[in-house]
């Protein structure tokens, strides 16, 4: 996705390798080599295959000299383009050659990408004839957030008979800027319009006959509580009508997200915690913002690093995801009294906290039980953490490695992890610890949840 922007175009410079001999020319010189063995070694067939050799050697440098020159190959691409973090995303890059070109060339492009965006197909070689172009398109998958450099574009142009190349590099700043994975929201957003949460995995399609709301009249069931009977509406129509309750709406819900240093560790596909617990976060925002909900957002690392209060509107939710996306995962300790603090001093009123972050054991992650148990007082507290699949199979003897000390750590590590989460659950803490790749429909859904069972 490119952003609204300007282009930036230059032109190929060479190198002291622009000459380059193909494979096919190193074959076809050796295509006489039979002659001369068959030859016995004698100077006339020698002097057969020397003719033969000159002859492709003066086709492949005139072949090379018809090639255009650096300073006529023109490069332009965005000078920004926007990724979506875990997406196939294609960079676009354009070659023109001019009009005196000419027979133009077959034009084989790469691109240096930076360690966090990783290709996942390069372009195929395009001919371009004189005056002409072609857009060449690499598909590539961002691992991590952020503002990234590219590096050079490098070409090579071969003739029809690909005797020789003429290689070029291109050395134009751009920018790739890649930004939480938003497809996810975009997906509820169509789901839920359609009515048709389940596919999403969520069990929660509509919250009726929970809550205090009244939201419509209906015919009464047999067997159902006989205090949701509407009798004005019964005596009016001569049956029994019962009243729809919905959920409350204008709830608060604030996102805190941890960035320190155990939401850094990968735990699925090359992404770390903090990714996965973001994309979650912005899919829960949006959600709660559709039925009316307030919406805040706190993301701290050994500092808070963005705090929105809770609100409507879609300008919250702008700012909510502007916070989010900012988020920037630290090797550091987080300093959890430091955000609950920070919270508890601009905001009292009874929310739905939504803590992302990860516990070791109850000794290490002392900080996040005491203040999460704390918070559980005043608020609905749930705390959001993310399985460790590798582990969990190392533990089970099922990752290959046949390490009796490798499995033995890994059980202890996931048992003093247990300790801590049944800790927090001990002390009126909803613990969601949920596989990354359900990580978002199971975060919803608990929210669901406690919204039909009037907890917020």
């Amino acid at each position: 996705m490119t952003e609204a922007g300007a282009r930036t175009t230059a032109a190929a410079r060479g190198g002291p390798l622009t000459f380059v001999p193909t494979r096919r020319l190193a074959l076809l010189l050796l295509l006489p080599l039979p002659v001369i063995l068959l030859g016995g070694g004698s100077a006339a067939s020698a002097g057969a295959a020397l003719a033969v050799d000159l002859v492709l050697l003066v086709l492949a440098a005139v072949e090379a000299l018809r090639l255009p020159g650096p300073a006529a190959v023109l490069v332009s691409r965005p000078a920004r383009s926007v990724l979506s973090l875990g997406s196939r995303t294609a960079l676009e890059v354009e070659v023109r050659l001019p009009a005196g070109a000419g027979e133009g060339a077959v034009v084989a492009l790469q691109e240096d990408l930076p360690a966090e965006v990783r290709p996942a197909s390069r372009p195929a070689p395009a001919r371009i004839e004189a005056g002409g172009a072609a857009r060449f398109l690499t598909e590539v998958v961002a691992l991590r957030r952020g503002r990234f450099p590219l590096g050079g574009v490098h070409l090579r142009l071969s003739g029809r008979l690909g005797l020789a190349l003429r290689q070029y590099a291109v050395e134009e700043p751009a920018e790739v800027r890649v930004l939480p994975n938003l497809a996810g929201v975009t997906r509820y957003r169509l789901l839920a319009l359609r009515g048709r949460l389940r596919e999403a995995g969520l069990r929660h399609l509509r919250l009726r006959g929970a809550g205090t709301a009244f939201e419509s009249l209906r015919e009464h069931l047999p067997g159902e509580d006989r205090r949701r009977v509407d009798w004005k509406a019964t005596a009016r129509r001569g049956r029994l009508i019962a009243r729809n309750y919905q959920v409350e709406r204008s709830q608060s819900v604030v996102l805190l997200v941890d960035a320190g240093r155990l939401m850094t560790a990968e735990v699925d596909r090359g992404f770390p915690r903090l990714e996965h617990a973001l994309n979650a976060a912005l899919v829960l925002a949006h959600v709660a913002a559709s039925r009316e909900d307030r919406v805040g957002a706190l993301v701290f690392a050994d500092r808070v690093q963005g705090f929105v209060p809770p609100a409507r509107g879609r300008g919250a939710l702008e700012r909510v995801t502007a916070v989010l996306a900012a988020a920037d995962g630290r090797l550091v300790e987080p300093d959890v009294e430091g955000a609950f603090r920070h919270l508890a001093a601009r905001g009292r009123k009874r929310s739905l906290l939504v803590l992302f972050t990860e516990v070791v054991d109850p000794e290490v992650s002392a900080a996040v039980l005491a203040h999460a148990a704390r918070a559980a007082g005043r608020h609905v507290a749930l705390v959001v953490t993310l399985r460790d699949l590798a582990l969990e199979a190392a533990a089970r003897g099922r990752d290959g490695s046949g390490d009796p000390w490798r499995r033995a750590a890994a059980e202890e590590l996931l048992h003093g992890r247990d300790q801590a989460l049944a800790m927090l659950r001990g002390r009126g803490v909803s613990v969601l610890d949920a596989d990354p790749a359900a990580l978002t429909s199971a975060v919803v859904d608990r929210y669901l949840e406690l919204k039909a069972r009037m907890l917020i």
